[in-house]
């Protein structure tokens, strides 16, 4: 694999965790609506609503966690192709 290939798979690896987190966000706040509507208590809502903020940032934060890893192992694999191709690559 050369350094345009990885260059490639990176930018899909980004690509995919805009979209996991968009959907992630999309979903969590439709959940969050649903609370909001209900026709619970008021503290309940909060509770309920601190609880759903959580397992979205958990879960994102996973999302991120899981690129890093693919990332970091697509570099590993490729590591002599690209410390040669960075060096003659000037980043602003």
């Amino acid at each position: 694999m050369d350094f345009n290939d990885l260059v490639i798979k990176q930018i899909l690896l980004i690509d995919q965790v805009f979209m996991k987190k968009n959907e992630l966000h999309s979903k969590y706040n439709y959940l969050f609506e649903r609370i909001i509507q209900s026709d619970r208590t008021e503290v309940y809502k909060l509770i309920l609503s601190k609880r759903l903020l959580t397992r979205l940032i958990r879960e994102s934060n996973k999302i991120l966690i899981e690129a890093q890893d693919k990332s970091t192992e697509f570099c590993i694999k490729n590591k002599h192709s690209v410390n040669t191709s960075y060096n003659s690559l000037l980043l602003h």
